[in-house]
């Protein structure tokens, strides 16, 4: 499987594909998240990309638990959401 890459980067934050591993994608959106790879400046970082550069992680883990934040607050907002009625 190919791995394609579209995003537009930020002035002089350009980040080489060939750099770069993929380690999420959404099905329903354009939001792709990768590593950049060892060898390469910033090695490790962890990349959220939507279209272009939405943020960036010191490491995995600090993004993974920063998607377990967005997901907990999204749980949130969709109960009070449904208790609201607004569901």
């Amino acid at each position: 499987m190919e791995f394609v890459l579209e995003y537009e980067p930020a002035e002089g934050q350009r980040l080489d594909q060939k750099n770069l591993l993929p380690v999420a994608t959404g099905t329903h959106n354009v939001d792709t998240f990768v590593l950049i790879k060892h060898g390469n400046p910033n090695a490790g970082t962890a990349v959220w990309l939507s279209g272009d550069e939405i943020d960036r992680f010191p490491s995995f883990h600090e993004f993974y638990m920063s998607m377990l934040d967005y997901n907990r607050l999204e749980v949130k907002t969709l109960k009070e959401e449904l208790e609201a009625g607004e569901g």
